[in-house]
Parts: structure tokens; sequence; C-alpha cells
């Protein structure tokens, strides 16, 4: 075909297509030609600045950004209006699309040989028949929506396998881990803002959303997990005092929000760095809290009026997390508003636990179910109070066993249990020099979010849910190339001293 006919052709198909999105848009159907636009756009974005990176981390550090950043505010930005479709579900579909084109091509492993990813396979098989029992089976359209709004918390998990794969490339893994630093970074003065006033980020909307809306206990839990990342990442020079400086503030900001689930879950995390052998990050939060407090004495004792309440909020929210009763005596409204939060938890938790085991003992009540009708007429048996906006009990343990029963909790126990497992083996193996210290950012994160899932509304959602499962896949995939790089022991051949040509080829 002549370079003419070719020419006329494409130009053929772009009239054609040029009149199909114009009719679009006099329609004020916006959806197509939106989509064609950032297609474009991203197409010559990727081959212009990112042609080495593959596509699909190109998505996934997308999103995280995102979310890291934007937390529940980018969390609600539907790709059209009123549509169920968000920037999680559809970055999910392409990411998926693209690992099984590649594998097609390149035959690469899709499910990696390890326990813990067969236990989530097992896990997303369990909430597929689930799901497929509460819509294909009995369900109307409403009902469908809700369901399938609820099965997020389980099909999140796919990102998993994503982040393995990705974690596999060294240049798509590390653009991803540099798009998270950059979300943790921007973090930092957004906390500020949004300790001071949330309502400064009501100014920037799109389609009347903020894109930047901080959920106070994630926003806490992401300053704990950058406070990691900053002081695990390698660096040098000015980066690397940068770094420690980001990890200092992180740190002394997650202290002053005082979110319990997100500080429990940040100790869990620091135990790791413990088993290790990296004191120095447990020096830097100890020097935090003596520069604070002496910070505070000091401006008590001199002649500068201050007043603060801190160690006194802060202990009483610290001494709180064991008052499951509601009963003890505090020094501040912090602490009795945080022992009724306790009591608001262990009700909801004892009512999903009493209603599945009447109702659901093994399968559970189902996606779509209502858990909080029960709670409701628990909690406020005279009326007045909407938690309409909340469907899930404040703890995934719960909110799988009310969903998917007593065989959906002990195959979300499987995965509990091998991640600690798999966390701790990379903390051991840190210590003895067998693996990187950047091995245990991952795994630091995502225990920090487990912990605090136990206690909040945290993967339920995209923000903590996605974050969730991609730091456990990049753990995974670090992890278990370290291991498969390592010689096995009697394997390696001992060098002959005294022929230097079978020396050099031993040591090659």
């Amino acid at each position: 075909m002549s370079a003419k006919a070719k020419s006329l052709i494409i130009a053929a198909f772009g009239l054609l297509l040029a009149l199909i999105l114009g009719a679009q848009l006099g329609e004020s159907s916006d959806l197509i030609p939106f989509a064609v636009a950032g297609v474009c756009i991203g197409t010559f974005i990727y081959v212009a600045f990112f042609r080495t990176v593959r596509f699909e981390a190109l998505i996934l550090a997308f999103l995280l950004f995102g979310y890291i950043a934007g937390n529940r505010g980018f969390a609600q930005i539907s790709i059209q209006r009123n549509s169920p479709l968000y920037f999680g579900e559809v970055g999910m579909l392409c990411c998926v699309f693209l690992i099984a084109v590649r594998r097609a091509l390149t035959r690469e492993q899709l499910i990696p040989k390890i326990s813990l990813a067969w236990a989530i396979v097992g896990f997303l098989l369990l909430g597929g028949i689930r799901l497929y029992l509460d819509t294909v089976m009995h369900g109307t359209r409403a009902s469908v929506m809700l369901a399938i709004r609820d099965s997020a918390v389980v099909y999140y998990a796919i990102f998993f396998f994503i982040a393995y794969q990705i974690g596999t490339n060294a240049s798509a893994r590390n653009f991803v881990e540099r798009a998270m630093l950059a979300g943790f970074v921007l973090i930092i003065p957004g906390a500020i803002l949004a300790m001071i006033s949330n309502e400064i980020f009501y100014k920037l909307t799109f389609r009347g959303y903020p894109l930047i809306l901080y959920k106070g206990d994630l926003l806490t839990t992401f300053l704990g997990i950058g406070s990691f990342y900053f002081f695990l990442t390698p660096s040098k020079g000015i980066t690397k005092i940068f770094l420690r400086i980001c990890s200092v503030a992180s740190l002394g900001l997650m202290l002053f929000a005082m979110s319990r689930a997100a500080l429990f879950g940040f100790a869990c995390a620091v135990i790791l760095l413990v088993i290790a052998r990296r004191p120095r990050f447990l020096l830097y939060q100890i020097g935090i809290v003596v520069i604070a407090l002496l910070a505070i004495a000091f401006l008590q004792f001199s002649n500068i009026r201050f007043e603060s309440d801190f160690p006194r909020r802060f202990g009483d929210k610290v001494s709180s997390i064991v008052d499951v009763t509601a009963t003890g005596h505090y020094r501040s409204e912090v602490g009795d508003f945080s022992a009724a939060n306790n009591e608001f938890r262990t009700v909801w938790w004892t009512t999903v636990f009493n209603e599945t085991m009447q109702k659901g003992p093994v399968f559970g009540l189902g996606f779509g179910y209502d858990l909080t009708s029960s709670f409701m007429l628990a909690y406020f048996p005279t009326g007045g109070e909407d938690t309409a906006t909340t469907r899930s009990p404040h703890s995934i343990i719960f909110t799988i066993l009310g969903r998917m029963g007593v065989i959906g909790l002990a195959s979300l126990l499987v995965i509990i249990f091998l991640t600690i497992r798999m966390a701790l083996q990379t903390a051991r193996s840190v210590a003895r020099r067998k693996q990187p210290d950047r091995n245990l950012a991952a795994w630091c994160g995502a225990i920090n979010l487990l912990v605090a899932a136990m206690f909040g509304v945290v993967l339920e959602g995209p923000m903590g849910g996605i974050l969730f499962w991609t730091l456990l896949g990049l753990g995974a995939s670090q992890s278990l190339q370290s291991r498969e790089s390592q010689p096995v022991e009697g394997e390696r051949s001992i060098p002959n001293r005294s022929d230097p040509m079978l020396s050099e080829a031993a040591l090659k």
C-alpha cells in the first residue's frame, strides 16, 4: 500500500472519530471524549517521559499518589458524574488487562509460589462466590450496587498480584516507590493545614467534591508509614538529610494527631525494626518526645505564658486504649471521648457477632447486608442518630465475619498469620545482612495498616485497602527476590587459590 493511501485512511479515521466525539459533546455526554483525550495525553506523556517504565506501574503510581496525597477527597472522584466507577476500580481493571497480555506474551508467572499468594487466591475465590450468591442469585438493582461496594474489601486484594508483578521489575518498583515518597512528602504540609482547619481544602474541588480531604485515622497512619519509608529509603548527601527531616516531621505530626489505632499499628511495626537490629529509628522517636517535653517545660517555666495540655491529652489517649468498659477517669475531654469510642466499637462488634452467629455463622450475612441497623437499636435505642454512611463495624475482623462468616474469617486469619510470618522473616534476614534495609519499609507499612484496620474502617475503602495490598505485594516480591538471589549453603564452590584462572572463574 502506498504512503498516500495510508495517509488517506488515517485522515478518514480521524475525521470519523472527530465527528463521533463532536456529536457526543453536543449531546452533553463527555465520558467518551474525555476518555479518548485522556488516553491520547497519557500515551504522549508515557512515550515522552516514561518509556522505560511499565504502563501498569504508571497506573498504580498514580493511584497511590492520589490516595496518599488526596486521601478521601481523591477516593470519591468517579470517572463520570454519579457513576459507580472510581479511579481505583478502573485502574485495577487496566492493570489486570496489561499484566494478562504480558503473561500471554512472555509467560511470566502470575501467582508467586508462596503460601501467602495462594491464601489470597483462596480469599478472593470465597469472596467471589459470596458476591455471586448476593447479586446473581437473589439481588435487586439497589442491593447489587451495595453488594459490589461492600465486596471491595475482598477484590482490593487483586492489587497484591499487581504489585507483586511490578515489584519483580526494578525500574517499575522504583518508580512506584518514588511516587509513594512524593505523596508522603505532600501530606506533611497537608497534615499541618488539616490540623489548623480542614475547611481549607474545600476550596479546591472537582465536580463539587474536594480533591484533598483527610480522614483523621488514615492521615495518622499514613504519616507513620511515611516515617518508615523516609528512614529506610537508601539515600546520600542532601537527599538523606531531607528524608531524615521528613521522617522526624512525620513522627511529630503523627503523635500530635493522636489516633490510637494508628499509634498502636505504628508501635507494632516498630517491633520489626527492633528485630532487624535497627535501633536508630527508635532513638529518633525518643529524641522527639524528649525535645517536645523539654520545649514545653522551658516555655512553662519561662516568662512566656504558654499552657499546653498535650502531655495530658496524649496520656489520656494511651490509657483509654485498655478502658473497654468506658469507666475510667480522665483529666481531659479527649480521654472521655476515646473511652466512649471504645464502648461504641465493642457494642458494634458484639452486635455483629451475635447476629452473624444467629443468621449465618458459616457463610456470613453477605455483601449488601445492613450491619448497622441492629447496632443502632442496641446503641441508640431512642433513635435520633444517623450512621447511614458507615456500613463497616470499625474492624476488618468483624467486617469479614459479618459478610463472609467463619469460613471467610478463617481465610483472612491465614493471610494475617502468613503476613506476620513473612514480615518477621524479612526482619531477621535484614538483621543478618541478607536483605537490604529498604525491604523492611513495605512490611512496616503493611503491618501498620493491618493493625490499624483491626480498630477502624481502613481496608474497606480504597485509601487504605489499595495501599495495604500494594505494600504486601511489593514486600513479598522484594523478600522473595532477595531469598532466591542468595546462594544455597554448600552449593558455592570454594575457589582454588593455587590456580588463578580457576579462582577468578569461581568468583564470577
